[in-house]
């Protein structure tokens, strides 16, 4: 294969900014290793990972196999395996997190025939520094612009399984070299971060000791936080644009706490408990960089999941497996200190069924789904962006707690500028009504408060029903309809420039425009019904009789029909009780001028207009 040029399209620009956030989806697959030879395996495996997420533009971190790449020093570099992954990721919209992570036994020092030789850390910076930057010059153009996103330097190197360094010079890896192993990991950090940014300046450099779980107990100096908070304490805080942490919680809810032993859950809970501990490892990950004074930087999870097992032989049952990882995306989305989360893995791993970390997809090697619900969960959970609160309470809102189920919630346009920021809060039956403001602290406050109604309508009624309405004409729902189905009374009221709630319309009985909304089911709906954007035409309607009616606001102040139908709309024949209709901007244009009907519970809809 020929390395992409800089033109492709596909390439992030020269010196704009690569904007990741905790939205953001990614995958670190352990089919896609190395090893990977096949256009058609990578394309495969590339393609089902999009159909997981459709609509995503998904990270896809791809292991870096320097041994492959350069086996004999000097040698040409094979890049054709990296640079399928690359090129076949990008050519899908997807962006690339490059791992670092595998060394050649001629630079560490280490024989061929050795046990996993890859895993001990370069003995010369120039060797790590020189495979580093051709590796970005490589990907990258003299302008900056790289098929390369970001960059992360190594795979949990403060496990003894990933990253090795013989400190004391005695030819072994032993618990005599972990603070040596430390020391040289963040050395490589602070080359790597300098060589990468030397050819992308946008690329967002990973670092940190992101292994965790059981083979930190005994050892509390090698958890992801203790060897971060040794960065920052001996100059190497300025070495890394993000911290990369595998937040996994063995067989654990990933906001179980654990406050004894905190790194056997990386994840936890995110933040101090009522006494003030730390429960969890992300959490003392957090609290390192702050008390370091890093409140910008975010922690990336480039590897998380379960080991879920094979299908047909769950190692838990499938619903627990759902309910942790769909809360844990959802946590993990919900802080404000975090990045990309990485699921590992989509897929099983072939041939090795007696290795664990094989089976943490949530579809086996053939693609095949592993539990359908378990699947379709986490699919949704990852496409689609968590909604946020931007307010909660169990008090209700501004001074008003809705606590009766009668009670109803209008938003519209109090103050007459365009905007519908202001709720009106209703109790029919009760005349007690308040209008409660947003104010720009995040709280609301009441601007309006009566316990007999509001404009002169009572509100005694226990079937009362208020709406937002264009009544002047001018595109604003700065009116409210408050009417009483069954008896006739309509009153249209607005907020007067002293500040009072005046009717600028009313009768007690008799409906409006020549609708007697004599009927306890009559219902009215602000329209747009000549297409002008203005939503100031009325529908009313009758479920169960066929009957619906447009009625206008004249010029004289008076209201009269605009439409009349006796046997229903476009063929909706209005002639269930259960029958609903809204008012629709079908055609993106702003304009509320379709009425959308429907019956609940047998699937007819039907859009219609003038």
């Amino acid at each position: 294969m020929v390395a992409p040029q800089a033109t492709s399209t596909s390439a992030t620009a020269a010196g704009t900014p690569v904007a990741f956030t905790n939205q953001d989806v990614g995958f670190a697959e352990s089919s896609l290793m190395p090893q990977a030879d096949s256009d058609q395996e990578v394309a495969r495996h590339l393609d089902r990972v999009a159909e997981f997420v459709p609509g995503r533009s998904p990270i896809v971190r791809v292991w870096f196999d320097w041994w492959y790449v350069e086996g004999i020093p000097g040698s040409p570099p094979r890049w054709d395996r990296v640079e399928r992954q690359v090129t076949l990721a990008r050519a899908r919209g997807m962006r690339v997190l490059l791992m670092f992570g595998l060394s050649a036994p001629w630079a560490n020092g280490h024989r061929n025939d050795e046990p996993q030789p890859e895993l001990w850390f370069p003995l010369r910076d120039e060797d790590w520094r020189s495979i580093v930057d051709r590796t970005m010059a490589h990907f990258t153009a003299p302008d900056g612009s790289s098929l390369i996103d970001a960059v992360e330097v190594w795979n949990e190197p403060n496990l003894t399984a990933f990253g090795k360094w013989d400190g004391n010079g005695d030819g072994t890896f032993d618990s005599a070299d972990y603070a040596a192993t430390r020391l040289r990991y963040w050395q490589l950090v602070d080359v790597a971060y300098r060589a990468v940014h030397a050819r992308c300046a946008t690329c967002v450099v990973l670092a940190g000791g992101s292994g965790g779980l059981h083979e930190m107990t005994g050892h509390p100096d090698r958890t992801s936080s203790a060897w971060l908070d040794w960065a920052y304490a001996n100059g190497f805080g300025n070495s890394f644009d993000a911290v990369a942490h595998h937040p996994y919680s063995d067989f654990h809810a990933p906001d179980e706490p654990n406050c004894t032993q905190p790194w056997l859950n990386a994840f936890g809970p995110p933040y101090p408990d009522a006494q003030g501990r730390l429960c969890g490892e992300l959490a003392r990950l957090h609290d390192v960089m702050v008390r370091h004074g890093d409140t910008t930087r975010k922690i990336w999870a480039t590897e998380w999941g379960y080991n879920i097992g094979a299908r047909g032989s769950l190692n838990q049952p499938a619903a627990l497996f759902q309910k942790w990882m769909v809360n844990g995306i959802k946590l993990w989305r919900s802080l404000p200190y975090t990045g990309p989360l990485f699921l590992f893995t989509f897929s099983d791993v072939s041939g090795c069924p007696d290795d664990p970390a094989c089976e943490y997809g949530v579809v086996d090697e053939n693609y095949v789904p592993k539990n359908q619900e378990l699947y379709d969960a986490v699919s949704d959970t990852l496409t689609y962006p968590d909604w946020r609160p931007a307010y909660a309470s169990a008090n209700g809102i501004g001074g008003f707690k809705p606590a009766m189920p009668q009670d109803r919630i209008v938003a519209f346009d109090f103050l007459h500028t365009g905007k519908r920021d202001h709720l009106l809060i209703y109790r029919p039956g009760t005349g007690v009504v308040r209008i409660v403001q947003h104010k720009p602290d995040g709280s609301f406050a009441t601007v309006f408060s009566s316990s007999t109604g509001i404009g002169g309508f009572d509100l005694t009624g226990a079937n009362d029903q208020v709406i937002a309405y264009d009544y002047y004409h001018t595109g604003m729902l700065d009116t409210l309809v408050l009417y009483r189905p069954g008896q006739g009374a309509v009153f249209i009221v607005t907020r007067a420039a002293d500040g009072t709630m005046w009717p600028v319309h009313r009768t007690g009985t008799g409906g409006i425009g020549g609708f007697n909304l004599a009927s306890a089911q009559d219902r009215i709906v602000a329209f747009d019904h000549q297409h002008t954007g203005n939503p100031d035409h009325l529908a009313l309607y009758r479920p169960g009789t066929g009957i619906l009616w447009v009625v206008r606001h004249r010029p004289d102040d008076t209201f009269g029909a605009a439409f009349k139908a006796r046997q229903g709309v476009a063929g909706f024949d209005l002639t269930s009780t259960a029958d609903q209709v809204i008012s629709y901007d079908l055609d993106h244009e702003g304009r509320p001028d379709r009425l959308l009907m429907y019956r609940p519970g047998t699937g007819t809809v039907v859009i219609a207009g003038p």
